[in-house]
């Protein structure tokens, strides 16, 4: 058996934490895991309005993640040719319904929100009433019933105003919080 004060073999078992890979929750649970030893723990603050600091909650967290999952899709988008920003819009609209149908109302929120980062608002009006059509009614309808689902009937209401709006979803828009 190794002394106390020995470095961490490579063969250690892996962390127990069930949240996803790469996500904050699962990053702060291997920290806290692999430290436990030492007495030495992480936790992630959050600035309130006011200046103070609380501890974050996991919804903080998975928010965080959201955003950064985000991010990525839009930059990742933001350069695609507009037949291939709309087909993935499209594919993330089927993802969210396959997510839906199954019951994970929170993923399918994801998805959908996925895909309106594909919604592509260049050309002539046609084609950006086309895109609204095609993409960001039936999206945003389906998120307003993962919304409600979840139990978050004010998310599902703007979901519902928002096709009314012009949609600059490169700049925010629905996101699970």
């Amino acid at each position: 058996m190794a002394p106390a004060d020995a470095p961490p073999s490579s063969t250690a078992a892996a962390p127990s934490s069930t949240a996803p890979a790469g996500s904050m929750r699962r990053m702060l649970d291997i920290i806290n895991e692999t430290s436990a030893q030492s007495g030495v723990t992480c936790e992630v603050k959050k600035k309130c309005p006011d200046g103070s600091y609380v501890p974050a909650e996991d919804a903080d967290l998975k928010t965080a993640d959201f955003d950064a999952r985000m991010s990525k899709v839009v930059a990742m988008v933001k350069d695609m040719p507009r037949t291939r920003r709309l087909a993935f819009g499209e594919e993330m609209r089927r993802a969210g319904n396959d997510a839906h149908a199954a019951g994970d109302h929170g993923d399918a929120v994801q998805m959908y929100a996925q895909a309106m980062a594909g919604l592509d608002q260049t050309g002539s009006e046609e084609m950006k009433a086309d895109a609204r059509k095609r993409i960001a009614l039936p999206v945003l309808t389906n998120m307003a019933a993962s919304f409600l689902e979840l139990k978050r009937p004010v998310q599902a209401l703007a979901c519902c105003d928002e096709p009314g709006r012009e949609p600059n979803v490169l700049e925010g828009g629905s996101r699970p919080r």
